[in-house]
């Protein structure tokens, strides 16, 4: 892993903490992605109304983009999650955790928001520190 993921005594974290609230990166390069939408490959949005078909297709675009640039999904040390309902953020989750090995998981925060796309039910953004960075 190339972060490392920080659970600071005296500050409170559920019983079973999978994500950080704090991550150490080393000196190196930042990948920045800017928020995923639940578009598909040709551009089109995909899986109206069904908020797990969007988070895999949103969470497939993150990866291409993190492999395209050397890394690999351990080499993510921040997503922002962005989504319509309160009510989706566990099924979001979940699918989250697919994408990565173990916990911890990177760094997460969510905000409920309107999107850009009344058929989009979640967007996420995500940091990566590339490899081989000096």
């Amino acid at each position: 892993m190339s972060f490392e993921a920080i659970l600071t005594p005296g500050v409170s974290h559920p019983p079973t903490a999978t994500s950080a609230s704090a991550v150490i990166v080393p000196k190196g390069r930042v990948l920045h992605i800017a928020g995923q939408p639940p578009r598909d490959e040709n551009f089109q949005n995909a899986h109206v109304g069904d908020v797990e078909g969007q988070a895999h297709t949103v969470m497939r675009r993150i990866k291409a983009i993190v492999e395209y640039n050397g890394a690999t999904m351990d080499d993510v040390f921040k997503l922002t999650m962005y989504y319509t309902n309160r009510e989706h953020l566990n099924r979001i989750l979940d699918v989250r955790k697919t994408y990565f090995r173990q916990a911890p998981y990177p760094a997460a925060t969510a905000a409920i928001v309107q999107l850009n796309h009344p058929d989009w039910l979640l967007e996420i953004s995500a940091e990566v520190l590339l490899p081989n960075a000096s």
